[in-house]
């Protein structure tokens, strides 16, 4: 709802360009997320022992996030889950994940989209696309 508001709201008077900006729709330097990540993860880190009890104690049967995958965690990784949630999202919405997944995340490189659409096609069994993209990698 946040950033919704934020879009109709003050986003509406920036000029068209990328979404976390400066004030004047100017773009931030780039290690912004990084070091904005990084200083999350630091603050997190104070209460990640109790916050990862309560949600064993919930749920002993799901698998969470260990302290130490935790530490581990990269701004990175974060890009890699959001691709292949959006390949995920483009299937359930009807959208083609060739053309919404690479101008979402800037990739230039059809094979980076592929990697994200293959490990979708594994994590959530879809045989048809799995099997296309495997007959696509023989032909090549």
């Amino acid at each position: 709802m946040k950033i919704k508001s934020f879009l109709v709201g003050r986003r509406r008077g920036i000029p068209v360009g990328p979404l976390i900006c400066k004030k004047d729709g100017g773009t931030l330097y780039t290690g912004h997320a990084t070091d904005l990540f990084k200083a999350a993860k630091i603050a997190a880190s104070l209460s990640i022992d109790s916050v990862l009890a309560e949600l064993y104690e919930k749920c002993p049967h799901l698998h969470f996030v260990t302290k130490r995958s935790f530490e581990n965690l990269s701004f990175h990784a974060l890009r890699h889950t959001y691709a292949t949630n959006l390949v995920d999202f483009c299937y359930k919405h009807g959208y083609d994940p060739w053309q919404y997944v690479p101008e979402q995340m800037g990739h230039e490189d059809k094979a980076t989209t592929k990697e994200y659409v293959l490990f979708d096609g594994k994590l959530h069994r879809r045989e048809k696309i799995r099997q296309s993209l495997n007959d696509d990698f023989n032909d090549d």
